[in-house]
């Protein structure tokens, strides 16, 4: 499982001053959490990632803003849908469906699921409609023979393709575009001819975000100063800000709390705009 923590176990130590690996196990967990908290409150993603088919809602202007960023490299934009590989099952039956995944093509009739036709086995659209052709009373086709060799990965997921007695289709993005101007530091993509209206019409794959050396100053203190919170407050409510013996009163504390104001006037900085 790929690890997008903010900042290493080695790190938190050094900064922390612990030297003892009898807590490295708890250390990485809260560094964990505390990544987390931050993408969460930043309303981004950090750590340097692919993403694959994310979809974004056209609305005819010139721009795009992408949920992640810095853009590293931009492998595929499109702009619309190609039925990839028509599916047909020949028995009339309730219900007779194709459901795709991140990772295959699955076969469903009237309930029971057949096994997974993973785009790893069958890299092409040609070899996996030839896969479906394989399976009991299903027929599948490259619904263009241009497109035999293009991958069976760039089929996008899908949920019940219905295929009793007549034809359904497996989709892949439209041709990409090329024409466009990034500016990657701020996840925006300009392209001149505008981004068509539509529903989830636009795709991107693309990979984004900071490596270990590039990772904002004020995002990895952050790291630090919430791990350091958590940690030292273990053994006590970490949740207390404040009490009062007479007349018992109890404050909770925020996690935001754990962060000086300051810092909190620079993190403001990379929190993605709700557009």
């Amino acid at each position: 499982m790929a690890d997008y923590s903010i900042v290493t176990l080695t790190e938190f130590k050094r900064y922390a001053g612990i030297t003892s690996d009898d807590d490295n196990k708890l250390l990485e967990e809260l560094i964990a959490r505390a990544s987390d908290f931050i993408e969460y409150y930043l309303a981004r993603k950090l750590k340097s990632r692919i993403y694959t088919h994310e979809r974004y809602d056209g609305d005819g202007k010139d721009y795009l803003f992408v949920e992640n960023y810095p853009i590293t490299a931009v492998e595929r934009l499109s702009i619309g849908t190609l039925d990839a590989i028509r599916v047909y099952y020949g028995v009339d039956v309730f219900n007779a469906y194709a459901r795709v995944s991140t990772t295959g093509v699955t076969l469903v009739v009237d309930g029971t699921a057949g096994s997974e036709l993973t785009f790893s086995s069958y890299a092409t659209l040609a070899t996996m409609a030839t896969a479906i052709n394989g399976q009991t009373s299903w027929t599948g086709s490259v619904a263009i023979s241009d497109y035999n060799s293009w991958p069976s990965a760039l089929l996008y997921p899908q949920q019940n393709i219905y295929a009793v007695e007549s034809y359904g289709y497996l989709k892949v993005p439209d041709e990409p575009i090329y024409d466009y101007r990034l500016d990657a530091n701020r996840g925006m993509i300009y392209y001149s001819t505008g981004f068509d209206s539509g529903v989830q019409n636009i795709f991107l794959t693309y990979t984004a975000g900071y490596t270990a050396s590039t990772m904002p100053g004020a995002i990895k203190q952050a790291c630090f100063d919430l791990v350091k919170f958590k940690y030292e407050d273990r053994q006590g409510d970490p949740n207390m800000k404040s009490e009062k013996k007479g007349d018992y009163s109890y404050t909770r504390m925020d996690l935001e709390d754990a962060l000086p104001k300051s810092l909190k006037l620079e993190l403001a900085m990379f929190r993605r705009p709700l557009v």
